[in-house]
């Protein structure tokens, strides 16, 4: 059986996956695997790190094989080839799959056939824009995605990657083009998923035994000021 997520970055896909997981005992919970094939992006891990980048020796992707989600050390297939192997993989697969995927990554022809082949299907929305665009700003700006307990994971440029867990930034790291851009790709995502079911972030229960770590309650409140009236004209002018 196949739970898709839809979402778009910064969405709180990670601790909602949690949530559903916690509803299906044994289920196997899958991040950007698909998104990851699409774009071509690997991953290597070093100590807590885990970096995304281009195929190079030492770097995986993963793939499904005897109901296990397993490491290829290796280039992966074709990635039409490679998407239609994964949904075999599921199709004759007695485990439940928890797959979750962010709208921007995928094809439609992709996206349309998850939704017909998935057992259940929702796009992951967060109504806090601000909150949601300061949490990518910082993200990309520090390279540091996802934190969880001695694990990280990092794509880009990570030149600022000391600066993750800082409390507040004294100086801009946005700019016009780079919070319109982002807006852009969650209006976009909105429009696609209208027809969708709809599970918004703000009305998930909150539990406190998370992997899911949040650093500060708030993303906005640590940026610089001149990053946080940036946000809000662009808000109101959208």
């Amino acid at each position: 059986m196949l739970i898709l997520i839809l979402s778009t970055p910064r969405s709180g896909s990670h601790y909602y996956s949690e949530c559903v997981q916690e509803q299906h005992p044994n289920s196997i919970v899958m991040h950007e695997v698909l998104s990851r094939a699409y774009k071509d992006v690997y991953l290597k891990t070093i100590g807590e790190l885990e970096y995304s980048n281009q195929y190079e020796d030492g770097y995986y992707y993963e793939d499904l094989q005897d109901d296990m989600l397993i490491r290829r050390y290796s280039p992966r297939p074709d990635k039409e080839l490679f998407f239609n192997m994964m949904l075999k993989e599921l199709e004759f697969s007695n485990k439940t799959y928890i797959l979750h995927e962010q709208v921007s990554l995928l094809p439609d022809h992709w996206i349309e056939k998850l939704i017909k082949f998935a057992s259940n299907s929702t796009y992951l929305k967060r109504e806090n824009r601000k909150e949601q665009l300061a949490s990518r700003l910082i993200a990309g700006y520090t390279s540091v995605y996802v934190v969880r307990p001695n694990y990280k994971l990092c794509h880009g440029d990570r030149s600022n990657i000391h600066l993750y867990d800082i409390e507040k930034f004294t100086e801009s790291i946005a700019t016009k083009k780079l919070v319109s851009a982002l807006l852009t790709i969650y209006k976009d995502a909105d429009n696609r998923m209208k027809d969708m079911e709809t599970v918004v972030y703000e009305s998930i229960p909150k539990k406190n035994n998370t992997h899911a770590t949040k650093l500060f309650a708030s993303s906005f409140d640590r940026l610089c000021e001149q990053d946080q009236n940036l946000i809000n004209s662009l808000i109101d002018s959208n």
